[in-house]
């Protein structure tokens, strides 16, 4: 008798959820699902719910941001298929939402820095084939905009490190600034590191990261 009950109780619950329609979607909800997409490495499902938030809301950054970053990645993705089309579509695409997003708010280093990113990754990808002079222009404007972002935010450290990349790759006056750098980022990543294994990770997400910033450590050191 009792589990009759308790199985009217629900499906009534259920009846009145349903009357009252689905829930909709918010561009928060949107950008919470391609945030989860792309901590998991599925872009082109981030890039959709990123594209869903600012059909919802035009002037959310954060969602701007996961895009461009989405369609960099899949840029990334499509070029190590040696699919230089696409790779330049995606990352072309990145590219001006980025710039055009900076004409508007100059002051947000976030923009600077996911430009500086798109650009590196352009310089530093092998399976391309991009002419030398190609990649040059890819490794000063990614030193541009990574200037420009540290300036802007000095706390980001992850400049350091790319920055670092960079110069001691260009000339042998910028070498001294590039080990300068990145000694610094290999200081303030242990010291990062150190705290986050003083307690037990938060996620899966999480201990991928700090599994990935020992490695970076590492390879730099």
């Amino acid at each position: 008798m009792r589990t009759t009950f308790v199985i009217a109780i629900l499906f009534l619950l259920s009846l009145a959820a349903g009357c009252r329609g689905p829930q909709k979607q918010t561009a928060e909800d949107a950008y919470e699902v391609g945030m989860y997409w792309y901590q998991r490495a599925r872009y082109d499902r981030a890039y959709k719910k990123f594209t869903d938030a600012l059909d919802l809301r035009p002037t959310y950054i954060e969602a701007l941001l996961g895009q461009a970053n989405a369609a960099r990645e899949m840029g990334n993705e499509a070029l190590l298929k040696k699919d230089r089309a696409n790779g330049d579509r995606y990352h072309e695409f990145a590219k001006k939402a980025l710039i055009e997003q900076i004409k508007k708010t100059p002051s947000d280093a976030r923009l600077s820095y996911g430009l500086g990113q798109l650009y590196y990754e352009r310089f530093s990808n092998v399976v391309a084939e991009f002419a030398s002079d190609e990649r040059a222009i890819y490794q000063d404007a990614a030193i541009t905009y990574f200037r420009k972002a540290v300036e802007l935010d000095p706390m980001n450290v992850y400049v350091n490190k790319y920055l670092g990349l960079l110069l001691i790759k260009r000339t042998k006056e910028d070498v001294p600034e590039g080990k300068r750098l990145l000694t610094k980022y290999i200081e303030d990543a242990r010291a990062n590191l150190g705290e986050m294994l003083k307690r037990k990770p938060r996620d899966e997400i999480e201990q991928k990261y700090r599994e990935d910033l020992r490695n970076q450590i590492d390879d730099i050191a």
